[in-house]
């Protein structure tokens, strides 16, 4: 009945009149579904603290939507539509039933009460039903009533005397669950439990007169006390205290089971309640992206709690943020710690915590690069002991091409770090105040860090010759349809096809596989004609080239000289396997032909004065193909000498001064593969 108290139901009036845009201005996001549950437990520690410590209880009950039967069957469990809060506390006396009806009430500041919790129900729930019996137990009253958003705020307002063998008790009833919180809230009684303990874990952890806490499912049945999911789940092992910018902060290390959402946080308190956490993972922690594992426990999955009366002083209204600068600067006064200084000092201490417990990961990720390095990029080897501990960092789950790119990125920051440090010692002046001994000890740092990057270098070039070998190998295989591949897989292994050596670069070729000396030439054209070849030091007007067929393609190397240049070496790449030649495609007849059209030529010197080709000047002519019968029959019709292995021939045309040799692939291959296998076998890829 109304007007039993009419001073309060004024002063109640007087703040509901603009209780809409009030709960409007209340920031409630999503990931905060259960802060109105939260705020009603809260209520109830501090209502049993003020009337009965040690020996208060409060039960929460999960209300659903009516229970759904699948089709086959099967009961579905229903969403969460509330939650009714119920305790044994002081209750709403005529004090706290004024609090509450005062907008930011500072009844409870000392223990961190903001006066908005009560709003943030209405921000979550459409309904809140309260009702308490309260007063000394000779005399206690009931007093009920629904917290709407309208006008007054407080509806349907009952006090009454409480009936015969009343005591005291408090129930919340938090009801119309509205629908992008219960869309966020879990339907599992357990995973919500944990919850709660999480978000209370100080007080678990620190509050000996905590009440018991119960929480029980409507649809269910199912009851769960919250200090057995604290005792069972959660172990406490140390707790470190941090200083950031004078100010300090206590970090408590929690190492917990966690069957439902099986990631790490870092969470921040205020007044012994979560605030706001951070998910941790590889970005700030190395391996923490999936759980920590021990041999007798098994899983654990790490959250540290973060508490600190700076903290306490900084919560925003609504207890869901700080209100304190992210910026490491920060915008705060006095030289205080902006939110990114205290969680860059809270991750290091974390990360010291949770290292030897990691340390199993990073043998295993070390171990996973070291095995990559050995086996496939030896040029890397140096980086394992510079770069250990970073190395260590990695995740044992990187594909190999996320290694390669955090192996590159760290040689590339070694590369500039050494080129830097080089330059510096170099530009030292004489007047320089840095003894002889002083510069001798860091020039020799400097130098063994070159001697690594050029050893390096080396590493990979040799390892990039193993795989040309080992591509080539394979290009000489028969194909699956019984066909042989074509001599483009060749050539262009050799030497890109269409190009001249002005523009391919040095490390996009492989003229070492045919000869080490061909890699220094003056100029190289592949498979260009002889009269687009510009830049050539021999101008022939001849529009001679392959067939339409580009594999028929030769290849033309000048060494070079102070002479227009010393010598000639001509290639001619043939299909492997191929035995169905053209009787006037003689490739050694071919190679004869491209000597006489150079020689008919002018040449120019390295000043550009034309002058007659040298008549002097030695030509190399080499066919690479498979020796099949019509090719072993053109060499001796050219009267070639079989070569002493059996895998080629030779002559030497006297009148054209032309060395002309027929190589297999083959011996191309084990040749190749003989000049380069000390160098294989040192890198481990023999």
């Amino acid at each position: 009945m109304h007007g039993t108290f009419p001073c309060i139901a004024r002063e109640v009036l007087n703040v509901r009149e603009n209780l809409e845009g009030r709960i409007g201005n209340v920031s409630l996001p999503k990931r905060a579904y259960l802060r109105p549950l939260h705020e009603a437990i809260i209520n109830s520690v501090h209502a049993i603290q003020e009337r009965c410590p040690g020996d208060g209880r409060i039960e929460i009950e999960v209300l659903r939507e009516p229970i759904q039967t699948g089709f086959d069957g099967s009961a579905q469990l229903p969403s969460v539509t509330g939650f009714v809060v119920s305790d044994n506390g002081i209750g709403f006396s005529d004090k706290h039933y004024e609090s509450f009806g005062t907008a930011d009430s500072t009844l409870k500041a000392a223990m961190g009460g903001k006066g908005v919790g009560r709003f943030i129900w209405l921000k979550a729930f459409s309904h809140v039903h309260i009702e308490s019996t309260y007063g000394e137990p000779s005399c206690l009253r009931h007093r009920e009533f629904d917290f709407q958003v309208t006008e007054d705020g407080i509806e349907n307002l009952q006090d009454t005397e409480a009936a015969p063998g009343a005591e005291h008790r408090t129930v919340v009833s938090l009801t119309g669950y509205k629908r992008k919180y219960k869309e966020e809230c879990p339907k599992s009684l357990e995973v919500i439990a944990r919850r709660v303990v999480e978000h209370f874990l100080e007080h678990f952890l620190f509050d000996r007169q905590l009440p018991d806490i119960l929480l029980k499912d409507s649809a269910t049945s199912e009851e769960i006390v919250l200090r057995g999911i604290f005792d069972r789940d959660f172990d406490t092992s140390q707790t470190d205290e941090i200083t950031v910018k004078k100010h300090s902060f206590s970090l408590q290390h929690v190492l917990m089971v966690s069957p439902h959402d099986r990631h790490h946080y870092l969470h921040y308190c205020g007044h012994r309640m979560v605030v706001t956490s951070t998910r941790l993972g590889n970005d700030n922690i190395p391996h923490m992206d999936e759980p920590l594992h021990d041999d007798d426990t098994g899983d654990r999955f790490y959250a540290g709690y973060v508490s600190s009366s700076y903290l306490n002083e900084n919560i925003s209204p609504e207890r869901t943020d700080f209100t304190i600068g992210d910026g490491a600067s920060g915008p705060m006064f006095d030289g205080d710690p902006g939110f990114q200084d205290i969680e860059q000092g809270v991750l290091v201490a974390a990360k010291s915590f949770l290292a030897p417990r990691t340390a199993r990961t990073r043998e295993v990720a070390l171990l996973r690069v070291r095995d990559y390095v050995e086996q496939k990029q030896p040029e890397y080897r140096y980086l394992l002991e510079r770069y250990g501990e970073r190395i260590g960092d990695l995740s044992p789950h990187l594909p190999e091409e996320r290694i390669e790119e955090e192996l590159h990125r760290m040689e590339f920051e070694t590369t500039q770090r050494v080129r830097r440090e080089a330059s510096e010692a170099l530009a030292v002046e004489e007047s320089a105040t840095e003894d002889w001994q002083q510069f001798q000890e860091r020039m020799r740092r400097v130098l063994g860090d070159l001697s690594d990057l050029n050893k390096s270098e080396l590493a990979r070039y040799v390892r990039d010759r193993k795989i040309a070998l080992d591509y080539l190998e394979q290009a000489l295989n028969r194909r699956p349809d019984g066909s042989y591949p074509p001599e483009e897989a060749i050539h262009d292994l050799v030497f890109p096809r269409r190009h001249t050596s002005d523009e391919v670069r040095f490390a996009d070729h492989n003229l070492w596989m045919l000869d080490e000396r061909l890699v220094y030439h003056r100029y190289l054209a592949s498979d260009v004609p002889f009269s687009a070849q510009d830049a050539a030091p021999v101008e022939v007007h001849s529009q001679k080239r392959c067939d339409l067929v580009i594999y028929d393609t030769p290849s033309a190397l000048v060494e070079e000289d102070d002479a227009p240049f010393r010598s000639v070496t001509i290639f001619e790449f043939k299909r492997p396997e191929r035995d169905n030649y053209p009787d006037k495609r003689d490739p050694i007849a071919q190679v004869r032909d491209y000597v006489r059209d150079i020689r008919a030529g002018t040449a120019k010197d390295i000043h550009g004065r034309t002058i007659p080709v040298p008549e002097n000047a030695p030509f190399y002519c080499y066919v690479v193909a498979t020796l099949t019968p019509r090719l072993k029959h053109w060499a001796e019709d050219s009267d070639m000498t079989p070569a002493p292995d059996g895998l080629g021939y030779f002559v030497y045309h006297s009148q054209l001064k032309a060395y002309i040799e027929v190589i297999s692939f083959d011996k191309l291959l084990a040749d190749a593969r003989k000049r380069n296998q000390a160098f294989f076998r040192r890198l481990g890829l023999a």
